[in-house]
C-alpha cells in the first residue's frame, strides 16, 4: 500500500533559488535513458559531483534536503509513486550521501583521502564508523563513473 511520503522538503523560497536541483534531475534522467543497467543513485552522485553549481558548500541540513529532493523526485518520476519503505530509505540514503558529499568537498577529492578510507575499512571494528567510511568510498567511486 502506498503512502504519501513524509520526507523533509525544501521551503519553496529555497527551491526557487536552487534551479540546479532540477537541472541535476534532468541530467540524471538523460544519462539513465542510455544506462538503465546503472543504479539511479550512482548516476545521481556522478552528476552531483560534476555539477559546478552544486559544489557550493551549504549547511548539512540544506545539503540533506537537497539530496532528499533530488532522490525523491527521481524515484517518483521513475516509479510513479513512493512507497512508505522507499520514503524511509530515501531519507536515510540522502542523509548518508549528503554527509559524504560534504566530507568529499572538504577533502577536495584528495586521493590520499580515498586511500585513507580504504585503509580504515580494512582495520576498523566499529560498525557505524565503517558504514560511514563505506558510504564515503561509494560516493567517491560514483563520482568518477561518468
Amino acid at each position: 500500500m502506498s503512502k504519501k511520503n513524509d520526507l523533509p522538503t525544501l521551503p519553496a523560497c529555497v527551491i526557487h533559488q536552487m534551479p540546479e536541483l532540477d537541472l541535476i534531475i534532468e541530467s540524471v534522467l538523460e544519462k539513465y535513458k542510455d544506462n538503465q543497467h546503472m543504479p539511479i543513485d550512482i548516476l545521481t552522485f556522478s552528476v552531483i559531483s560534476s555539477s559546478e553549481e552544486y559544489r557550493t558548500l551549504r549547511s548539512e541540513e540544506i545539503q540533506h534536503q537537497c539530496f532528499t529532493y533530488i532522490l525523491q523526485n527521481l524515484q517518483t518520476i521513475i516509479s510513479g509513486e513512493i512507497e512508505e519503505k522507499d520514503s524511509k530509505d530515501i531519507k536515510y540514503q540522502a542523509e548518508d550521501f549528503a554527509a559524504s558529499h560534504l566530507r568529499a568537498a572538504l577533502a577536495r577529492k584528495d586521493q590520499k583521502y580515498e586511500d585513507h578510507v580504504r585503509e580504515i575499512l580494512q582495520t576498523c571494528d566499529d560498525f557505524h564508523e565503517k558504514l560511514q567510511y563505506q558510504t564515503d568510498l561509494t560516493y567517491s567511486l560514483a563520482t568518477v563513473v561518468y
